[in-house]
């Protein structure tokens, strides 16, 4: 199969995947907690970027990192309400107000004046290191917890590891796609395939703790 199918074919089986927790979270939104409402305007504005962006692409051939400029500047404070929540500390607050302030001041300069309409990688470690980092402070949580929580019959825990696995992996890739775009000259088309291909795993990670939650 030719790379760019393979690409395409990932991207989609993306796109629809995320739809599983997406249709199981908003079916109940108002019976949801907090933390899933949260994460219900997450992985829809998740949804929405994909499938903008690669309409966009096929049908035009916009250049798709202009569409996933509201991603990167909106999906952090989503994902740190989701987080506020679901690790249950006001203490938190503070500190999550703080940093997202500061993530939105630097991913603003960086799209104005450094990466602009070139993959905006700067930003996404930022925002992938944050998560990684909060969902740390969840397990921590988890751990000190148990054994009176079952964590395989917990949705946040499914959830969670979905998210961290997911990050974790875009976290290597970012580190590296500037310098395969600038000094390799690479079509990236690898790396991307890889990159849906762990949002994938993660979507059914993710899916299967808001089946939990259902």
């Amino acid at each position: 199969m030719d790379n760019q199918v393979l690409l395409y074919a990932m991207t989609a089986l993306s796109i629809g995947t995320i739809l599983i927790p997406v249709l199981l979270l908003w079916s109940k939104f108002y019976r949801q907690p907090p933390s899933l409402r949260w994460l219900a305007a997450f992985l829809s504005l998740s949804f929405l970027t994909d499938l903008l962006g690669l309409s966009a692409y096929l049908i035009s051939w916009v250049n798709p990192n202009r569409v996933s400029m509201g991603y990167i500047l909106f999906g952090t404070m989503f994902l740190s309400l989701f987080y506020f929540h679901a690790i249950g500390s006001k203490n938190l607050g503070p500190a999550l107000v703080f940093i997202n302030i500061l993530y939105l001041a630097f991913a603003v300069a960086n799209l104005l004046f450094v990466q602009k309409d070139s993959q905006n990688t700067y930003s996404v470690i930022f925002h992938s290191l944050l998560v990684l980092f909060l969902s740390i402070v969840y397990f921590y949580k988890l751990l000190q917890e148990l054994p009176a929580q079952q964590v395989q019959k917990l949705p946040l825990f499914w959830i969670i590891s979905g998210v961290f696995f997911t990050y974790a992996g875009k976290l290597a890739l970012y580190a590296i796609t500037h310098y395969l775009i600038h000094y390799v000259k690479d079509n990236l088309v690898i790396t991307w395939t890889f990159h849906n291909f762990l949002n994938v795993i993660a979507n059914l990670l993710i899916g299967y703790g808001a089946w939990l939650n259902h």
